[in-house]
């Protein structure tokens, strides 16, 4: 196998399931580095649960050979090593470990650490879908929903999102939501897709608050109503929403919702710039 590996390495933290999968998404799958620079004793702790896991991976956990991929790449408690996660995540999904097979999909839709290829992705995702893996079924449904490496399907797509939604993957129901929201691949209804929108927004998904903060603010489903529409704005700029700010900057402009501050409002377009530059530039250009 064709093994690309990058020399850039970012920092990596997850909690749930989720999170970890998307991260490892957008994660660049490193060369050999060192391993993260740790306290003796945290150091100490976390070469023990290497131990621990390569023990359990050699003896056919896929979970543990999955865990442990995660771990080459972000350097905790070994030294970074983007072949050898691969080699893992291969592993793991041999085993029929669905977060291995979900976490290589990932690899093969980036082209990080392997060559790229939709199509080896797409088969990943349904493996790790199979398994009941929201992310898997996220990402398998976008392969859909977008036409990439096969016919486009917003129906197939919808069903799948439904799926990941099911499995408490947030962008699932985020992009669930969308989709009643427009009609598209399901019947048109509005009040479910701001159901879905608050599903995703409560799991921690900033996009997902804006939606419905949008709908809220637009009587789309439910009632207009700006006290609501501005608190959910608020809770999508905390995340890395730009357009919850540059939303909620907008009500405080024309004190909707909330009290009229202009000094409000351009403390929040300015934090919606950091968040996304071009934005930014955009708005200037009005």
């Amino acid at each position: 196998m064709t093994r690309l590996v990058s020399s850039s390495v970012r920092p990596f933290a997850f909690v749930t399931l989720a999170v970890a999968s998307l991260l490892a998404a957008c994660e660049e799958i490193p060369a050999a580095k060192a391993p993260v620079t740790q306290g003796a004793d945290t150091a100490a702790v976390e070469a023990k649960k290497v131990a621990i896991l390569q023990r359990m991976c050699d003896g056919g956990d896929g979970m543990a050979c999955a865990d442990l991929g995660l771990r080459y790449v972000q350097g905790n408690g070994v030294w970074q090593d983007g072949s050898k996660a691969i080699d893992l995540y291969e592993r793991a999904c041999t085993l029929g470990t669905g977060r291995g097979c979900t976490f290589l999909g990932f690899a093969y839709e980036r082209g990080r650490g392997v060559a790229q290829d939709y199509a080896k992705a797409k088969d990943l995702y349904a493996k790790g879908c199979d398994a009941q893996v929201g992310d898997a079924c996220t990402s398998l449904g976008t392969f859909y929903q977008l036409g990439i490496a096969t016919d486009r399907d917003e129906g197939k797509a919808a069903s799948l999102f439904e799926k990941a939604c099911s499995a408490g993957e947030p962008v699932g129901c985020n992009k669930l939501g969308a989709l009643y929201r427009e009609g598209k691949g399901v019947s048109s209804n509005p009040k479910k897709a701001v159901e879905l929108f608050e599903r995703a927004c409560m799991s921690g998904n900033g996009y997902a608050c804006v939606s419905a903060g949008r709908s809220y603010q637009g009587g789309e489903g439910v009632p207009v109503k700006m006290d609501l529409a501005a608190r959910l704005y608020e809770t999508g700029c905390k995340t890395d929403s730009r357009a919850g700010c540059g939303e909620l900057a907008r009500l405080y402009e024309k004190g909707l919702g909330v009290a009229k501050s202009q000094e409000k409002a351009n403390e929040l377009y300015a934090r919606a710039c950091e968040k996304e530059s071009s934005w930014c530039s955009g708005q200037a250009a009005k």
